[in-house]
């Protein structure tokens, strides 16, 4: 089957590890092999977590229990080569298309699996040649290039209007959405053009689901200019809409912020949606805090939080 197959992993995570190898014919291919033993032992700490959850749900600040049922269904496909070998065609063939369902060239490369080669456990799928987000500011100094070049700026641009037009096009065109863009699966191919990898963890948001998104970021999108501009009058008047934007979700606060009344509760609503949707530079309502960490997040004031934001929201 192989030609060739590297002993030493390319990477490796809790799940598995990937490893460069050559086909027979000739093809350079990345071949993700599942660790052994690993299913039960996962899918039992989630159970753990969740009945930990369920239990301290009063006493917690965040319902954890909701984040937990949704990372719980996630893995469960993750776990499962075959349906993450699904799950790539899907992603490729839903950044292959406009909003409108036109196709149109892919802002990004995803790799594709190989036909006839993925079982639950192994899945070779097509070679990314590139360097990762994670480690892109170590490879430029290593060439000698400064991150702060004109140069270095423009690519940044490029790459975050690459990733927002395939994001775009995954969200409001076909609905399945990729849900693991951390800097270790985003890459940087020779040339600059950039590719994602890794579909195990994917999301198919239902319709009615992205047309009230995309109700909220135009909401959002009207909020974040009228603070550019400094009206604050605009501002306010804008809070009970975006409180209402989640409101559609389902997101409701605790007692502690009901009780406060109807402004708080529109408030601390609102800065939920500017946390999810917004920008860290825009100062979010009722002073509330963009770290998540800090006792004045919205996000601890939080009553329920449906399990469709949660990958989302990531």
């Amino acid at each position: 089957l192989f030609l060739e197959f590297d002993k030493d992993c390319l990477g490796a995570a809790s799940i598995a590890q990937v490893h460069r190898a050559v086909l027979a014919d000739g093809r350079e291919v990345a071949v993700k092999v599942q660790r052994p033993n690993v299913v039960p032992m996962l899918l039992g700490d989630v159970a753990n977590l969740k009945s930990f959850s369920l239990k301290l749900r009063d006493k917690l600040p965040v319902d954890y229990y909701t984040v937990f049922s949704e990372l719980g269904r996630a893995l469960e496909y993750e776990l499962d080569f075959l349906h993450e070998a699904q799950a790539a065609e899907k992603v490729v063939a839903a950044v292959s298309h406009t909003t409108s369902g036109i196709a149109a060239p892919p802002s990004i490369k995803v790799p594709l699996p190989i036909k006839g080669l993925a079982s639950t456990r192994v899945m070779v799928m097509e070679y990314i040649k590139g360097t990762p987000l994670s480690k892109l500011k170590e490879e430029m100094e290593r060439r000698g290039l400064d991150a702060n070049s004109p140069e270095s700026k423009l690519l940044g641009r490029r790459l975050l209007k690459a990733l927002t037009e395939a994001y775009a096009r995954m969200i409001f065109g076909s609905g399945f959405v990729h849900g693991d863009p951390h800097p270790g699966n985003i890459f940087i191919m020779e040339g600059g053009a950039p590719a994602l990898i890794d579909c195990g963890q994917v999301k198919q948001l239902p319709t009615s689901f992205r047309k009230k998104l995309a109700e909220s970021v135009v909401t959002v999108a009207r909020y974040i200019q009228a603070f550019e501009k400094g009206d604050q009058a605009a501002c306010r008047d804008l809070v009970p809409e975006l409180a209402d934007a989640v409101r559609m979700f389902g997101v409701t606060v605790n007692d502690e912020v009901r009780e406060n009344g109807r402004v708080a509760e529109d408030e601390c609503l609102a800065a939920v949606a500017l946390l999810l949707f917004g920008t860290p530079e825009v100062d979010l309502p009722g002073g509330y805090s963009h770290s998540e960490l800090s006792n004045e997040s919205p996000i601890k004031k939080i009553g329920s939080f449906p399990q469709e934001l949660v990958m989302l929201g990531r």
